[in-house]
């Protein structure tokens, strides 16, 4: 007897099977329990009408005119469009290999001929539901991880006011300082050496700070320019005073004598300016990586690829020096071909080169059986692929990784390591820049004991739009 449960949730089938009887059979138990039910006789036909109605479940009979049951799975699962639809095969045997046969074929399920409708209802509806819930799963996941990329964000945004405020407050307070001193220096001859006491503290402080704040870009790129005008009026008005206070006490002239202005007036603008434009190429580049989901390959510049990855190499000099005792620095060697200039977005190419070769110097740090390498090691090459292509390949001789890892390290978020705070972003951010936003390839060569290789392959003069 046909049952008809109130909490079968609603959906849409595909009937595959070239018997009537059969087929009808099944097509009214179905629609009377409550799924709208379309029907057809042969694999083909299925196919065009699974990829354009995307059905919530397919039954299917395993004897189709024109193709098997298994040759009909195996199409299905290649689709990108239709491989998450679940399968359930109507066979005639019921043997331990025609079950095995249809699951790794694809099918969720299998049902023997003749079958008992209650059985089939029950069947239906437990993967209708699985397949409901899995998507519902699957839409929650991506909800939580698109909030996961907004907080991180907002994070940032939050820190760098945070940055800018206090930096603001620090400016102020500096600025107050410097005027009260150069009025009572107008005042006094003896507030010169307090003021040059102060100065130099001063200098200490902001170099703590830089250090311990890594150059944040809105503490210094905001307030450079105010301090080398102030500062030039300082040293303007300290050389007035200085020509102008002829009746200097024996016992501080020699002092006074001590402070070159001449020498301050030469190195502190040419000091600020050069801080100036090295916070500029820090904003720069800190602006493309926070614009990342928006990456624009568009500004194109020649650059050479060797002088690229040199200047990656320098800039993680303090990685490859090993300061622990029982492990080596790492060697970096280059094997450089005979490449032409490459037209790219330098910013990004570089970051991309610093993610891969970070990764890189990572996996030395840190072998997969704990024990340190004897040698460890990084060859960079690079070498000229026809006319239109360059291809640079980084190599690591450290432990290597599983197939199941080398498929995953291009995925945003993965990450292999653990008890850190690693986000898993940086080869992601590396396969943007290379094949999205300069239609180039990256790909991973490793397995397990052999150490990884990374090849990038950039195209010479990439197509814009």
């Amino acid at each position: 007897m046909i049952r008809h449960p109130t909490d079968v949730p609603q959906g849409n089938l595909l009937l595959v099977d070239n018997t009537p009887k059969s087929q009808r059979l099944l097509s009214t138990a179905l629609s009377e329990s409550g799924y709208k039910v379309r029907t057809e006789i042969n694999g083909s036909m299925a196919l065009v009408g699974a990829t354009a109605t995307s059905p919530d479940l397919i039954l299917l009979d395993l004897n189709l005119p024109d193709m098997s049951g298994y040759e009909f799975c195996q199409k299905l699962k290649k689709d990108e469009r239709t491989r998450a639809i679940p399968v359930i095969i109507i066979g005639e045997r019921d043997e331990v290999r025609d079950r095995l046969q249809a699951l790794s074929a694809g099918g969720a399920d299998y049902i023997i001929k003749p079958f008992q409708i209650e059985e089939v209802l029950a069947r239906v509806e437990t993967h209708v539901r699985l397949r409901r819930q899995e998507a519902q799963l699957d839409a929650h996941n991506n909800y939580i991880q698109q909030l996961s990329v907004q907080l991180a964000e907002q994070n940032v945004r939050l820190q760098q006011e945070i940055s800018y405020r206090r930096a603001a407050e620090l400016a102020e307070r500096e600025t107050a300082e410097q005027l009260t001193s150069t009025q009572q220096q107008l005042q006094q001859i003896q507030s010169q050496l307090a003021h040059s006491d102060r100065m130099s503290a001063l200098g200490n402080l902001v170099v703590s700070v830089a250090h311990a704040l890594n150059y944040p870009v809105n503490l210094i790129y905001g307030n450079l320019q105010y301090a080398l005008d102030r500062t030039q009026t300082l040293l303007n008005v300290l050389e007035a005073y200085r020509q102008a206070s002829l009746q200097i006490p024996p016992e501080l002239e020699e002092e006074a004598e001590s402070i070159d202005v001449d020498l301050l007036r030469a190195e502190l603008p040419d000091l600020m300016n050069s801080m100036k434009v090295q916070t500029e190429s820090i904003s720069s580049l800190a602006q493309s990586l926070k614009n990342f989901s928006g990456l624009n390959a568009e500004r194109l510049e020649p650059i050479d690829v060797g002088e690229c990855l040199d200047l990656v190499v320098a800039s993680l000099q303090p990685r490859l020096m090993s300061t622990q005792p029982d492990r080596r620095s790492i060697r970096i060697f280059k094997e450089y071909g005979q490449l032409p200039p490459i037209s790219c977005n330098p910013w990004q190419i570089q970051q991309a080169f610093f993610q891969i070769l970070l990764n890189a110097i990572e996996a030395l740090e840190q072998p997969g059986d704990n024990q340190p390498i004897p040698m460890p090691m990084v060859t960079l090459e690079t070498e000229k692929i026809g006319d239109r292509l360059v291809k640079i390949i980084i190599t690591d001789n450290g432990a290597g990784m599983s197939d199941e890892v080398k498929d995953r390290i291009f995925e945003p978020f993965f990450t292999t390591k653990e008890n850190r705070e690693e986000h898993g972003l940086g080869l992601a951010i590396s396969y943007a820049i290379v094949v999205h936003q300069h239609q180039g390839q990256l790909h991973c060569i490793s397995s397990p004991g052999r150490g990884t290789s990374v090849v990038v392959e950039l195209p010479i003069n990439p197509p814009l739009g």
